[in-house]
C-alpha cells in the first residue's frame, strides 16, 4: 500500500500556499506581483497545478517562511468554500434565479417570427 497519495498532498500543498498567503494579509494578485508571475498561475498553484520543487521554492521566498511550512498539512477550517455555478436542473438546464421584468422590456412588442415577403 502506497505511504503517499501524490494527488491528494500536491492538493493540500496548493491549499496550504493559500492559508499562507490570506494568513499574511495578501490577495493573489497581490502574490503574482511578488512573484512577478500572472495571477492564473498563482490560482494554479493553489489548486494544485503546475507544482514543482523551483515554483514552491519561489512562493516560500515570497512568503517569506520556509518551504517545510509549505509541506505542513493544511488547517481544514481555513477551507474557503465559495459559492460556484447554479446547481443544475433535473433536464440538465442550469437553473436560473426568476426575476421580474423591467420596464422597458414589458413595453417592448415581443418579436414575431421572420416573415416571409408577399408578392402582390
Amino acid at each position: 500500500m502506497p505511504r503517499y497519495n501524490p494527488d491528494a498532498l500536491v492538493r493540500d500543498i496548493g491549499r496550504r500556499v493559500a492559508e499562507v498567503r490570506r494568513e499574511k494579509g495578501l490577495t493573489q494578485q497581490q502574490l503574482a506581483t511578488k512573484l512577478r508571475a500572472t495571477m492564473q498561475w498563482v490560482q494554479q498553484i493553489e489548486y494544485g497545478a503546475n507544482l514543482t520543487v523551483h515554483s514552491l521554492a519561489r512562493v516560500a521566498n515570497a512568503l517569506d517562511i520556509e518551504l517545510e511550512n509549505l509541506l505542513a498539512a493544511p488547517n481544514p477550517s481555513s477551507y474557503v468554500m465559495r459559492p460556484g455555478r447554479p446547481p443544475r436542473g433535473a433536464e440538465g438546464e442550469v437553473a436560473l434565479r426568476e426575476r421580474p421584468p423591467l420596464a422597458a422590456e414589458s413595453s417592448r412588442r415581443q418579436p414575431r417570427g421572420r416573415r416571409r415577403a408577399t408578392k402582390p
